[in-house]
């Protein structure tokens, strides 16, 4: 079969090595796997790809450009896609995140060429939270992307949860898949942490709410003189966040090293991980964190923690949002050993549920469904 998987770009994030994943066993089982990027790329792909993966670079979206170029760009990015798409002859395309769906569902409108939509968070959010600050046009981009979705072979959810968010005649095409955890073969980390060191990845953004935890983290930092906190990440709130360790004077305690290329050779050295988000999909970075035997910490967000999170079992959860519930968490785990150790043993069973192959072959059998569908 020959498929090719659709995204923005391959820099990194949770969906980009939730598809490069997908795209490496893919191609391992025997299908001829291209990667399709829309934004042109200086640097090579922040996640390695098989030799067996071709990867198609288009030159479709540039960044930092006036607004009515964007706009252009929106216009003209189906008719591209098209183009693309038709070129490369897959039997099937796999797209990822919504905006990007809804540009391939329309530029393959009266192709014949199935499409297979991934939504990668909570559906209430993604790009029409761009409409956040235009309430009134909020209903109309929920309308749009539930007639466009309606073009879509199937659309993968990660979460039931997420998949109750769309009306009935949508939820007929939806399958749920969560993220596979795959556990890499032991690595050097690209950095050495302290030891009693708390860790956050992801993100710098908004929806992460790395704040939160840093000011939870300041609220009882004082009491546990040899702990610290690393976060790792790139994003447009760096400045604001390193403004605010600053303002709670934790420069030495507070640490944000950047990214880091080896993620679960860098988790398996923290004490504590902490996931303090408003919203998520279906956080890849919080599983392998539990893969690693590390005690995590995550904030209830509508979807993702509860469903890998037992509280008090293998891992704690907290109301979203409430930076006591952060920090009295925190401390349970800063001062008690034997409870970090326990919940990190238990968390470690989280492999057998998203185990690789099972993932997979759910996705055989949606690509299967919709081969044969559409022929």
């Amino acid at each position: 079969m020959q498929i090719v998987l659709v995204i923005s770009s391959l820099g990194p994030g949770g969906a980009q090595r939730n598809l490069v994943q997908i795209a490496s066993k893919l191609a391992e089982l025997g299908h001829s796997v291209t990667i399709l990027t829309l934004t042109p790329s200086t640097e090579k792909p922040f996640y390695d790809l098989a030799p067996e993966i071709r990867l198609d670079e288009a030159d479709f979206l540039r960044t930092h450009q006036p607004i009515l170029y964007k706009i252009w760009e929106a216009v003209k990015l189906p008719f591209l896609i098209r183009r693309r798409i038709s070129k490369l002859s897959p039997d099937i395309v796999v797209s990822f995140i919504d905006e990007v769906n809804i540009f391939c569902l329309l530029g393959t409108i009266g192709t014949g060429t199935p499409v297979i939509a991934c939504e990668r968070v909570y559906p209430g959010h993604g790009f029409i939270k761009a409409w956040d600050r235009l309430k009134v046009f909020q209903r109309v981009a929920f309308l749009v992307r539930n007639v466009v979705y309606s073009l879509a072979a199937r659309i993968i959810l990660q979460t039931e949860v997420g998949a109750q968010f769309f009306p009935g005649y949508l939820r007929r095409k939806i399958v749920v898949i969560p993220n596979a955890i795959v556990v890499e073969p032991t690595a050097t980390p690209d950095i050495s942490l302290p030891s009693h060191c708390i860790v956050g990845m992801g993100r710098l953004t908004k929806q992460k709410r790395f704040d939160l935890l840093i000011e939870a983290f300041a609220r009882i930092a004082a009491q546990y003189p040899d702990w610290n906190v690393y976060i790792f990440g790139r994003g447009s709130l760096l400045p604001q966040l390193e403004e605010k360790v600053d303002e709670l004077g934790l420069r030495e305690r507070v640490c944000f090293p950047g990214l880091t290329s080896t993620a679960q050779a860098t988790l398996a050295q923290a004490d504590i991980f902490a996931l303090t988000s408003d919203y998520e999909g279906f956080p890849t970075v919080l599983s392998e964190a539990m893969a690693q035997g590390v005690a995590v910490i995550a904030t209830d967000c509508l979807t993702g923690p509860s469903e890998l999170i037992e509280n008090e079992e293998n891992g704690i959860l907290l109301p979203r949002g409430s930076i006591d519930g952060v920090a009295e968490a925190l401390s349970s785990l800063m001062q008690n050993e034997e409870k970090r150790t326990r919940l990190g043993r238990n968390a470690r069973a989280i492999v057998d549920r998203l185990n690789v192959g099972v993932v997979i072959q759910k996705w055989q059998s949606v690509l299967a469904e919709v081969e044969q569908g559409s022929t």
